[in-house]
């Protein structure tokens, strides 16, 4: 499915991929799909996602890294950066009755920093020790 240069979106961002390559690389959210644009070295990405084959989004909002992960139906999991207006994609995920969305703390003690590590899963935090 392309995407209508002509359709207006309801949210767009820029973004990176994690260990992938992509080029001057969009978001945007339309009434029915996520598309993703961008450049990588095999020529220009039109990525289409409909809403109702998408299985849950998590979002943290953490300054450097991974913060967004959609995951598909089926298909490979995409992690990503949003450059900016994290959390208008919070809300506009969260309004959608068709999406799962998670959103995670905003602290990973154990992560290290950058696109290349997935922050861990709630339940994988260790709790502090009592001294």
């Amino acid at each position: 499915m392309r995407t209508d240069p002509e359709e207006e979106s309801i949210l767009r961002s820029a973004l990176t991929l994690q260990r992938r390559t992509l080029w001057l690389g969009t978001i945007a959210l339309y009434d029915d799909r996520l598309s993703i644009t961008g450049w990588s070295w095999t020529g220009a990405v039109d990525h289409t996602l409909p809403l109702d084959e998408i299985r849950l989004v998590e979002i943290w909002p953490v300054p450097r890294g991974v913060n967004l992960a959609i995951f598909p139906e089926q298909g490979a999991s995409l992690y990503c950066r949003i450059a900016e207006d994290l959390l208008r994609w919070g809300r506009a995920f969260r309004g959608e009755d068709r999406v799962n969305l998670t959103m995670q703390p905003d602290h990973y003690p154990a992560c290290p920093v950058g696109m290349w590590a997935r922050p861990p899963l709630v339940g994988t935090i260790p709790s502090p020790t009592s001294t």
